[in-house]
Parts: C-alpha cells; sequence; structure tokens
C-alpha cells in the first residue's frame, strides 16, 4: 500500500525518544509515507499550527520525557490535541498495557504499541498491519461524518488491540 509520489499519506511521529523517533520515521518512509516528527507537546502544539495538510495518522508515545513538564504522561495531552483537530492515534509506548486505562474515554486511540515488543520476530509486520489498518479506519470514520448513525455506529466495531 504505498502512496502515490507527490501526494504522500504523512504520518506524524510524536517521539521523544531521537533513536526510536528516527528508527520509526525510516521504516515509514521506506513504505512510502511522508513524515513529521516532533518531540513533546510544545513542539506539537507548535507545528501543529503551521501544517499545511493534515496528517493521516499519528503515533504517539505516551510518555514524553523530554518536555520538562510536570505531567509524567504528556502523551496524554497531546493525544487530546490530537483528537480536538480529527487526527487518529497509534500509541507506541513500554507503558501500553500498564496505563491503558488511563485512556479509556478520553481519545481517539485504535491501537496501543508495546515497544518492547518490537524485538520480537515478526513484530514489524504487525505494526505495519496496524498502521494500515487504523489509516483505513481514519479514513473510513472522516467519510462517514454526517452519515447515518447507523452508518456511524458500524465503525465502533472495530476492536482496541493490544
Amino acid at each position: 500500500m504505498k502512496a502515490q509520489s507527490g501526494d504522500k499519506d504523512i504520518i506524524w511521529i510524536i517521539e521523544d525518544d531521537p533513536l526510536w523517533q528516527s528508527s520509526l520515521s525510516s521504516l515509514l518512509k521506506r513504505l512510502g509515507y511522508e513524515t513529521i516528527n516532533t518531540f513533546d507537546y510544545s513542539d506539537t502544539v507548535s507545528t501543529l499550527t503551521r501544517l499545511k495538510k493534515m496528517p493521516c495518522l499519528a503515533i504517539v508515545d505516551l510518555h514524553l520525557s523530554s518536555s520538562g513538564s510536570a505531567h509524567e504522561f504528556d502523551g496524554l495531552q497531546v493525544l487530546k490535541l490530537l483528537k480536538a483537530h480529527n487526527i487518529y492515534a497509534i500509541i507506541i509506548s513500554s507503558f501500553s498495557r500498564i496505563h491503558a486505562d488511563l485512556l479509556a474515554d478520553a481519545i481517539e486511540v485504535r491501537n496501543i504499541i508495546d515497544k518492547i515488543r518490537f524485538t520480537d520476530e515478526g513484530y514489524e509486520a504487525f505494526f505495519i498491519e496496524k498502521i494500515h489498518s487504523v489509516i483505513t479506519y481514519a479514513n473510513a470514520a472522516r467519510q462517514a461524518e454526517g452519515a447515518s448513525d447507523t452508518q456511524q455506529s458500524r465503525l465502533g466495531d472495530l476492536p482496541l488491540d493490544f
């Protein structure tokens, strides 16, 4: 599912670890996506005001330590900001299972990816499949805006995966 040159889908990577950010960006670029990279909440807010084209998806680390904030999970604030702009997200975090309860109704998260499992055999393929499925879901949800309640309710059937 490679985007056509000149009309690439944009995926926003919000990750405070430069190595993870670089690795994710390289993987997504190999798949044909354009990437935007930010490190923390304030960087994300600043970038959001300058965007010419909205990303189709964001990948967000839940724990953004470089933000210098007193909040342990600034990623949650980032996710709320993205939801306000109708940007769907996948969380990538070492804390995914422990803190999944934080995410209950607050945001439009479709998947939580565990960083620790990235070294597992086959996990990169799993991650790529999740990227494609969430983009498909997000595009369908955006097209359903203004659709009937029945049509919109079908979108709620996509399970939250860990």
